[in-house]
């Protein structure tokens, strides 16, 4: 009889063996890099996601926004809200929260939120509050603060307050009065009136602003500074070197402009001052200097 070696049989069968459902250590290496592959591309796919999503809510934002600014002018029979009224105060110009409260802060009553809310049905979300803002302004509040005032501080879309509604100081005198649309008999459909806005960087940025302020100014213009023109746009630059303006969105920002249309604007574009102001816009001045 033939003998059957058990041993080499087994080691035969053994090099072809393997359990149904089992995996070898290079199909589990392989399996584990594709898994890594694709929770790397979904992540950058909610990442992406989340980005438009923000800006489509901040696109909505600023075509509220300006449709309520126009309907205060309509009101206001032609007159646009200032974006900062000095003139007003608790006593003689009340303003109301959106709970009806008097506002006894002076400096919340004065900036345009506010005062703009009533041609916003007394909402702010939306509109005022978008996206990131609404925490932040809740966690600035903290006791520190009140919600009113940081509200008015930091809306998400700022407002071009200089050259359109403009700065009314006690005296009724509007600073850079003759570069300023106070009326929408001087509107000019091609000019800047709210853009995404910001504040600070890293763990103390914050994603709105009251105002935007326009690339260059007079260089005896106390009032603010000009653009940091030795600084470029990168998503950890702080707005401030930017007039406030926020180009979030991959380097640009949404602005909303007085004939109602919203766009999306680059640095590049929105250093062109004649998105600012009607004088530089009627004397075709790229470099238009504001002055007091």
């Amino acid at each position: 009889m033939q003998s059957v070696n058990m041993n080499s049989s087994f080691r035969e069968r053994g090099r072809s063996f393997r359990p149904l459902g089992g995996f070898t250590m290079i199909e589990l290496l392989a399996v584990t890099a594709v898994v890594g592959v694709l929770m790397a591309l979904g992540v950058g796919m909610t990442k992406s996601t989340m980005s438009a999503v923000y800006k489509a809510r901040e696109v909505s934002a600023a075509r509220n926004l300006i449709a309520a600014f126009t309907a205060s002018a309509v009101e206001g029979d032609g007159r646009y809200l200032p974006g900062m009224d000095m003139r007003v105060n608790a006593t003689t110009n009340p303003v109301y929260n959106l709970e009806g409260k008097r506002i006894t802060n002076v400096r919340a009553a004065q900036r345009y939120p506010f005062r703009l809310a009533p041609y916003l049905a007394n909402n702010f979300h939306g509109t005022i509050l978008v996206n990131k803002n609404v925490n932040e302004i809740l966690d600035a509040t903290g006791g520190r603060f009140s919600y009113d005032y940081t509200v008015s501080a930091f809306p998400a879309l700022g407002m071009n307050i200089y050259a359109v509604g403009g700065v009314i100081l006690k005296n009724g005198t509007t600073v850079f009065e003759a570069d300023c649309i106070t009326t929408s008999a001087r509107m000019n459909a091609s000019i800047l009136a709210f853009a995404s806005a910001g504040q600070g960087k890293g763990s103390r940025k914050m994603h709105g602003y009251s105002y935007v302020t326009p690339p260059t100014l007079a260089s005896d213009s106390p009032v603010c500074k000009p653009w940091d023109s030795n600084e470029s746009w990168s998503a950890d630059a702080d707005p401030m070197s930017f007039g406030f303006v926020d180009f979030r969105y991959n380097g640009q920002a949404v602005c909303a402009f007085l004939d109602g249309s919203v766009r999306m604007c680059s640095v590049e574009e929105l250093n062109d001052m004649r998105l600012w102001t009607p004088n530089a816009a009627d004397l075709d001045e790229r470099d238009h200097q504001m002055r007091r």
